[in-house]
């Protein structure tokens, strides 16, 4: 799969929604972006981290998604 928009650092995470539909992957450049499966498309782009995210972790409870960073910080986000 291509990705359309690429992380502008490496990736340090990724996590598949439970329905396969889509997933995401944090970076060194501090972004959390959202994709979609089937086309590799970016749906979502978040930011708030200062630092690198090395963990994202999507619930199994939707819309839930979770994320942290070496700047210490979780995020929690409605998807």
């Amino acid at each position: 799969m291509k990705l359309s928009t690429r992380h502008t650092g490496w990736v340090r995470c990724v996590d598949v929604e439970p329905g396969n539909e889509w997933f995401v992957s944090g970076g060194a450049d501090r972004i959390v972006k959202v994709w979609d499966l089937a086309t590799g498309k970016l749906r979502l782009s978040l930011t708030g981290h200062v630092s690198a995210v090395r963990a994202c972790k999507i619930s199994h409870r939707h819309p839930f998604l979770f994320t942290g960073g070496e700047d210490k910080q979780v995020f929690n986000s409605l998807i």
